[in-house]
Formats: C-alpha cells, structure tokens, sequence
C-alpha cells in the first residue's frame, strides 16, 4: 500500500541513507526526501497513491478526525455534565463502550 512504501522509507531508507540524522517530519527537506523515496518503491512494485500529503500524515501519524466522532463525543460530554448538575441520573462510573452503525 501506499502506506507502507511510506514506512518503507522512513524506516529503512532513511538510516541507511542518512546515519547520523535523526528524522524530522517538521522538517520539508526531510518530508521531500520519504515522499520522494516512497514514491520510487510504489513504482518499483505499480502501487499508486503516494502523495505529499498521505506522506506527511504518515510520518506524523496523524488520523483524520471524523465529524460523527467527534459529535457524538460532544453528546455523550454534555450528557455527562447535565447528569452531574442536576442529579436526574447517576454519572459514568467508569467507561461508555458504543457498538453499532
């Protein structure tokens, strides 16, 4: 996958290549270099996908944040602390644990 051509680079690549410099994915020149090393592994094998940005999301490990998460967060918060003010119910004891769609 794209991702792991990514790994690839900054795993393998990067100390073989550059022994004495600690990655830095804040650093640009640093970022081109993986993206650019990436992008050669993901030709190398017909993987497409290898992006500039996929790689810096990768190198900083960023997960997207999902806006139903995210509300559905928000809900379970505000529901805790109306709980909590009013006494209408006992609070979260200890964790809240949601499956379904």
């Amino acid at each position: 996958s794209p991702a792991h051509c990514i790994e690839y680079a900054k795993l393998i690549l990067w100390p073989r290549d550059h022994p004495n410099t600690e990655f830095d994915a804040d650093d640009e020149s640093h970022l081109q270099w993986v993206f650019e090393q990436a992008q050669a592994r993901a030709t190398e094998f017909g993987i497409t996908g290898v992006t500039l940005q996929l790689t810096q999301g990768v190198t900083k490990n960023i997960i997207p944040a999902i806006a139903s998460t995210n509300a559905f967060v928000a809900a379970i918060c505000a529901l805790e602390t109306l709980k909590i003010v009013t006494l209408c119910s006992k609070g979260m004891d200890n964790y809240l644990m949601c499956v379904g769609t």
